[in-house]
């Protein structure tokens, strides 16, 4: 899930600048990053990214600005959520991992959520980079963790469970397919998956990123969404909704690699769709920045006003 809203703050302000690139901004009060927490390694004034683009940097979100302990921290809980995430639901008995699954996703945002937002899922992640509320940096590290919490995962479920060991094959725990149930076809996998990480990932928007949000309640909405998914759909696919769920057993037990990559590229588009529904609803967040709000604009997309001081051009300067 995406980062916490930031909360109202000090009240200091800034001085209105104008640079010598003919480019004008105007900078805003800083807000605090996370009140509810006391620990350095998880509070700042404000999100080292948003600092250096208020200075002037139109590239900031794009990178990694500071190596910090609060992103190291970040970049940790994705990692350590999604093994946990993995050795729960991935050995989640068949007839009750709807329930394993939906409990185990909704405790482990609200353990998460904090610290890197709780994403716990690359098409969440994928998602809200191209809303602009995850910088790209930032959303590139959190899919890395996230991919190897899924092959940690798989690695500790052979270590835990007797029987399981590595590439053992297609009869390995948490290896995903579309024949194990009711056999469909790629295209009808495509579309369920599509479909199911759709509906999870609008459910990420609609009470964790945007405003007003549903509050405490948020992960347990996110782990409800998932449980109806899957016991709708975990009779044809399995109900993944999550690349690293996919690629982690598949990598370490050598399973159905056949339609491994069904299985991620609809998540991604299901990522994409929520993304897309979003924004004409919501519009940017805080790294929306870098699209041009003239052509947002025709779209009928709002872009904060806190962002669209980068596209304050005077007449004599063109944009190419």
């Amino acid at each position: 899930m995406a980062d916490p809203a930031h909360s109202a703050g000090g009240e200091d302000e800034h001085t209105r600048f104008t640079s010598s690139s003919a480019i004008e901004w105007t900078t805003k009060p800083v807000t605090g990053f996370l009140q509810v927490c006391n620990e350095p390694i998880l509070c700042s004034e404000e999100d080292e990214d948003v600092q250096l683009e208020r200075r002037g940097d139109l590239l900031a979100p794009l990178k990694v600005n500071k190596w910090s302990r609060k992103l190291w921290a970040a970049v940790l809980a994705e990692f350590l959520g999604m093994t946990i995430f993995e050795i729960y639901g991935g050995n989640a008995p068949n007839s009750v991992a709807a329930y394993g699954n939906g409990i185990t996703l909704g405790i482990l945002v609200y353990i998460t959520a904090n610290v890197s937002g709780g994403h716990l899922n690359p098409a969440v992640t994928f998602a809200t980079c191209l809303t602009g509320h995850t910088s790209w940096a930032k959303g590139a590290l959190y899919v890395i963790a996230q991919v190897l919490g899924g092959i940690f995962g798989s690695l500790l479920g052979a270590v835990l469970i007797p029987w399981v060991h590595v590439g053992g094959g297609n009869s390995m725990p948490g290896c995903f397919t579309h024949e194990g149930g009711v056999t469909i076809t790629m295209g009808q996998l495509f579309l369920w998956e599509l479909i199911m990480t759709f509906v999870l990932v609008s459910t990420v928007y609609a009470v964790a990123v945007t405003k007003p949000g549903h509050g405490n309640i948020g992960p347990l909405a996110v782990g409800f969404s998932l449980f109806a998914s899957a016991f709708i759909g975990g009779q044809f696919t399995g109900a993944a909704l999550n690349p690293a769920r996919v690629l982690g057993p598949a990598i370490v037990f050598h399973c159905y690699w056949n339609s491994a990559f069904v299985y991620v590229f609809g998540e991604l588009f299901g990522g994409l769709l929520a993304a897309i529904i979003v924004l004409p609803l919501y519009g940017f967040g805080q790294f929306g920045s870098l699209l041009d709000t003239r052509i947002a604009g025709s779209l009928g997309i709002k872009i904060p006003e806190k962002h669209q001081h980068r596209w304050a051009l005077h007449s004599d300067l063109t944009l190419l």
